[in-house]
């Protein structure tokens, strides 16, 4: 009986398919190869028969009538498999000497310790990113036998816990299939079969890893890429996903909120069962005053307190643990009904949360001391120590609810404390229009960083509603509004927090950890974010506008179209900042030509109209210039921005685009003269200098659209 039954789903991938399994046949060890063959039509059938007489002892073809799909092809090879171990591989990898004894040896190693693991994937050149091996290692890519050497004499056994692992080449233990079942089909063609796989499992009580000793080569997507382009690796299945699992986790959770402490005062005791009445919690308290360690054993008497806690949380079949310190105070802003939803997340995937942590004394915080703890932990079958908890931490997902806790000034010099601010709370506010096919990424990615998401449906006739009403959002429809603005305007009006986003749905917020430590300064009233739009032909072009600014009623948008709260900040002499923690990537300008023309000529018409009702107001002149320009029409676009200076001098974005005028003017002219004149004039050799200089800062702008339309 073979050991290892790799089952490897085929679809008019012949030029890949080929080097696929002669790498498979070289490298593995007591291998029992299954190729599924899809429907090819490439000439593949007759290259797999080929093969099938060469190899027959341990090659075996099924031939479907149609295309199943991956997870079809998959579980069709999977009823046939006679190993103990399954591994689902894609037809465009190729393997390294012994990787699936590695693969195995890896995982049996640490099921010992860490109980059941069930999924383990290799490191790769192309994954996703926590299956990847790092940019210096793919230096090494022309030698991937070298390379995989090199790993596996660095790393051997070890292993990484993830929650999930793409399915370019995963090991399943066989119990697991016989368990859980195999592959879902309703992910056609592909695309989060992997994720819904590796839930089940999670679930199930089986963890996911992969192997830090093992690396195969992964070409990536070519099936999607051929024959599925508009499928985007796979992202449409996200709704079938999200779907499926809404129903499977939408109930209530029970929450246990767990305490130890060695000798609880009253004072102590009042404080922990007021957050547990707080957070609809039953409340675990582990004394342990039994344990008889010694002062330097503190941390033994703590881990078996916690061991002690979650045994009893197990006992109770209770869904999920909150943990919580004598000295912590948790952030006012979550709330029972909150903790709810986080306990509820759409993703089944998320079962383990962290929160910021400040170490305060009064109105400041230890920069040095500032960290992120996991508190909130899924009870899966396997989490019943905290050796367990703490090897799932990679995992956790962070929560924009701080977690204070009082400094202790004995070990601390005052003058590196920095002043802490406790209105950091943000809404993200949207408009939706049609947006059914955005939401679910959108919300996927996004939700859990704001502590308030609010959008205004202002007259969809898709599915935008009926998508948003799945998701814990608040949703006001409303197509009463005049313009952008005045809708905008009325999004600001619900905000209770003391921050608002503005975000759009082809939108991509990217932000570093510590933004929870470092923004919200008292002083400054908007934050300018740089957003970078790609394009279809060209790098992206950048741009800075407030998305980030205080919930305060003189803070409102302005303009018909290109709306911005800039001018009700500055009008008023307020401090605005940029913002290094935050970046955002716009896709708006993927969509079709004709569409973003369409677009362009729409807001065009809606700038005329607002410098005709108000033509003293210097912002639309600035946002038409951009047009003009973007038409090739420069010399109406400075215009424009002088106007918009003479209006209002210190607007400074009118400023910044001028200079850039002048700027690409300025090196035209100087490449002109240096690519034209005597190669050894003076007047030359200094234009090829002033080239150089101003090379390293121009850059041809970028037009959109099709403006000789």
């Amino acid at each position: 009986m073979p050991r290892y039954s790799i089952i490897i789903p085929t679809y008019s991938n012949l030029e890949n398919l080929k080097p696929c399994l002669e790498s498979v046949i070289e490298t593995s060890i007591d291998p029992e190869i299954i190729v599924v063959d899809n429907g090819s039509f490439d000439g593949t059938s007759a290259y797999l028969n080929f093969l099938h007489e060469r190899y027959a002892h341990f090659l075996k073809i099924i031939s479907l009538d149609t295309n199943k799909g991956y997870s079809g092809a998959i579980n069709a090879g999977m009823k046939e498999a006679k190993g103990s171990y399954f591994i689902c591989l894609n037809d465009d990898v190729i393997t390294t000497p012994k990787w699936n004894l590695y693969l195995s040896e890896a995982m049996e190693e640490h099921s010992r310790d860490l109980g059941p693991i069930g999924i383990i994937s290799p490191r790769t050149n192309y994954a996703v990113s926590h299956c990847c091996i790092t940019e210096e290692e793919t230096k090494y890519l022309g030698d991937p036998w070298g390379l995989a050497s090199m790993r596996h004499q660095q790393f051997g056994k070890e292993i990484s816990i993830v929650s999930w692992v793409s399915g370019f080449a995963m090991m399943l233990r066989r119990e697991l299939i016989e368990k859980i079942g195999g592959f879902d089909e309703r992910y056609f063609p592909g695309g989060f079969e992997d994720n819904d796989f590796c839930a089940r499992a999670w679930h199930a009580g089986y963890r996911t890893a992969i192997a830090e000793g093992t690396f195969v080569i992964h070409k990536g997507s070519q099936t999607f890429k051929r024959f599925y382009p508009q499928n985007k690796i796979g992202l449409n299945n996200l709704s079938v996903y999200l779907e499926k699992w809404r129903g499977l986790q939408s109930k209530k959770q029970t929450i246990a909120l767990g305490y130890y402490d060695s000798k609880p005062s009253p004072e102590r005791l009042d404080k922990i069962q007021g957050l547990a009445e707080r957070l609809d919690a039953i409340l675990l308290l582990e004394k342990d005053e039994d344990i008889l360690l010694d002062k330097a054993d503190e941390k033994i008497k703590e881990e078996m307190a916690i061991n002690k806690l979650l045994t009893r949380a197990h006992e109770l079949e209770i869904d999920w643990i909150l943990f919580a310190e004598a000295d912590d105070n948790f952030d006012p802003y979550l709330t029972a009904d909150r903790l709810q939803e986080l306990m509820n997340p759409l993703d089944p995937l998320i079962t383990i949360y962290s929160f910021p942590l400040f170490k305060l004394y009064q109105d400041f915080y230890d920069p040095q001391t500032h960290s992120f703890s996991i508190r909130l932990f899924k009870l899966l079958p396997h989490r019943k120590t905290l050796q367990s908890l703490l090897k799932d931490a990679p995992t956790a997902r962070i929560l924009p609810f701080r977690i204070t806790e009082l400094l202790d000034l004995d070990i601390k010099d005052i003058t590196t404390l920095k002043p802490y601010f406790a209105d950091h709370q943000i809404t993200a506010c949207m408009i939706a229009r049609n947006e059914e096919a955005h939401i679910d990424k959108f919300l996927f990615m996004h939700s859990h960083l704001f502590h308030d998401l609010i959008i205004m449906d202002t007259g969809s006739i898709d599915n935008s509603v009926e998508r948003l009403n799945h998701w814990s959002v608040e949703v006001i429809n409303d197509g009463s509004f005049l313009d952008f603005s005045s809708a905008r305007n009325k999004l600001l009006d619900r905000v209770k927090t003391p921050w608002i986003m503005h975000l759009d749905w082809d939108e991509e917020l990217l932000l570093e950890q510590d933004y929870f430590f470092q923004v919200h300064n008292p002083v400054v009233q908007g934050y300018f974010i740089q957003i970078l739009s790609y394009m279809p032909q060209s790098k992206p072009s950048q741009t800075e506008n407030i998305r980030l600014f205080r919930n305060k009623p003189e803070i409102r948008y302005q303009g018909k179209v290109h709306e911005s709260v800039l001018e009700s900040i500055i009008d008023r002499n307020e401090n605005v900042q940029m913002n290094n923690y935050f970046k955002i990537n716009h896709y708006g300008y993927l969509k079709s030509v004709d569409r973003i023309q369409q677009k362009l000529e729409q807001y065009e018409e809606l700038l005329y109209e607002e410098i005709n009702q108000d033509p003293f107001r210097a912002r639309p002149y600035y946002d038409l210039a951009l047009h003009y320009i973007n038409e090739g029409n420069n010399i109406k676009g400075r215009e424009c921005f002088r106007k918009a200076l003479v209006l209002k001098p210190d607007l400074l974005l009118p400023h910044k685009e001028l200079a850039f005028e002048f700027l690409e003017a300025s090196y035209k002219e100087f490449l002109r003269v240096a690519q034209t004149g005597q190669p050894d004039s003076f007047l030359t050799s200094l234009c090829k200098k002033a080239v150089q200089v101003l090379g390293q800062i121009y850059e041809p702008r970028i037009r959109i659209g099709n403006p000789n339309a």
